[in-house]
């Protein structure tokens, strides 16, 4: 496991802030562990399958002391959920005493997303950086192969978040973050 120097986290951990941290699922013990030593107190999980990964980070979880929570995020759809998903969301970081580690399966598409809401709502952080951020690290299709298959899909999703979250500014985000509207 790579560990970034500069935030002492493994290299897919992200901070959002001093209550988020964003990253992939945890699917070993071991990495649940070092979620604890990193005085994260609550785990959301953003998966949606049943499969036997889910239980077994829910149990690890009961087993460290740390509060597991799944919001089946309906990912496999082309638009981005309703608000109420993401307050109930926010709801949850906010109200946590410590910190929260939130996460899909690979800690890009639907925790980019979710991550993003958050950080319009509640950090001081302007459009641009959290986009970048949101493109940096689950959308690079969109900025280094544009026309590829999986960017065409990736930017239904992505322009359903700008229609909701920066109605009046899409134009704009395009041109400044270099991206194609096609």
């Amino acid at each position: 496991m790579r560990i970034n120097p500069k935030t002492n986290l493994p290299n897919y951990m992200h901070i959002v802030d001093e209550k988020l941290i964003r990253g992939k699922a945890l699917i070993s013990p071991y990495r649940i562990y070092k979620i604890k030593k990193q005085n994260i107190t609550q785990i959301i999980d953003l998966r949606n399958t049943s499969t036997i990964k889910r239980p077994i980070e829910k149990f690890f979880c009961k087993i460290f002391g740390i509060k597991y929570v799944n919001c089946k995020y309906p990912h496999r759809l082309k638009y981005v959920p309703d608000m109420d998903f993401f307050n109930g969301i926010n709801e949850l970081i906010r109200k946590n005493k410590g910190k929260t580690y939130i996460h899909c399966e690979y800690g890009k598409r639907r925790t980019g997303i979710s991550v993003a809401i958050y950080e319009q709502q509640y950090t001081k952080k302007d459009k641009y950086s959290i986009l970048r951020n949101m493109i940096d690290i689950g959308y690079k299709e969109l900025k280094f192969k544009p026309k590829s298959a999986k960017a065409l899909r990736l930017k239904t999703i992505f322009n359903d978040f700008l229609k909701k979250y920066y109605p009046d500014d899409i134009e704009e985000i395009y041109q400044r973050l270099n991206l194609l509207k096609t």
